[in-house]
């Protein structure tokens, strides 16, 4: 039932059209109440801290590693309590349903350090152009394997890990400290817009397949170390 509602409510979000009004924070705000609503579960906000205790049944998670990290939103399921034991990185659960949340005005989505992650799903609220330039705005939902590959994954992997090494060598400069090193990516032509994508229809299907599939796997406590 947890992921058929689930599904129910990314039906409803893609219907939503994008609003020049409205801020990203407002709209991640706008989904996680839809969410909320038809999951009838709780929320909490950020990342637990160490020793705390996630109860039995489903929570949705808002920023589970922090604002500036992916996901933007964790629906986890347990049945029995789970001890966190890890602040940062790897406590969310390899069954958990995670989503990321973009808004833009090119009908792209701009990736800073969450490269896109096979098994989780980005929901992009935008506008565009269709081919005779007449206006078109919306949301659409993609599987990050539509968007990458399991080799183009595993490089950003071994990026992240060569930036991480070079930030420990250069942490400080005189009486300068280095505080970020992140890559930022934008997808080319070859990337597609993704309101007017030939395969939308195909990639939203996928999602909303993959979320199916998901119900039917049976929920264990299990760490996840990928963010």
């Amino acid at each position: 039932m947890l992921r058929k509602n689930f599904g129910k409510a990314l039906k409803e979000i893609i219907t939503w059209n994008y609003t020049d009004s409205e801020s990203g924070d407002e709209f991640v705000n706008r989904v996680v109440r839809c969410l909320q609503k038809t999951l009838g579960v709780a929320v909490r906000q950020g990342s637990p801290e160490i020793n705390d205790e996630i109860p039995i049944g489903t929570t949705i998670f808002v920023n589970p590693y922090g604002s500036q990290n992916s996901p933007d939103v964790a629906v986890i399921s347990l049945e029995k309590p789970m001890k966190i034991t890890k602040k940062r990185t790897g406590w969310i659960p390899n069954v958990s349903l995670t989503m990321e949340v973009k808004r833009s005005q090119t009908g792209k989505a701009m990736w800073n350090s969450g490269f896109p992650v096979q098994k989780r799903i980005y929901l992009l609220n935008t506008k565009s152009h269709l081919p005779d330039k007449s206006p078109i705005n919306g949301t659409t939902i993609v599987m990050g394997s539509d968007l990458v590959s399991e080799k183009d994954e595993q490089k950003v992997i071994k990026l992240k890990g060569t930036l991480k090494q070079i930030k420990e060598q250069w942490a400080t400069i005189g009486s300068f400290k280095l505080e970020h090193l992140r890559p930022m990516f934008s997808q080319d032509k070859s990337g597609g817009d993704w309101l007017v994508h030939k395969d939308r229809v195909k990639r939203e299907k996928n999602v909303l397949k993959f979320v199916e599939g998901t119900q039917k796997k049976k929920e264990v406590k299990g760490n996840s170390s990928h963010n």
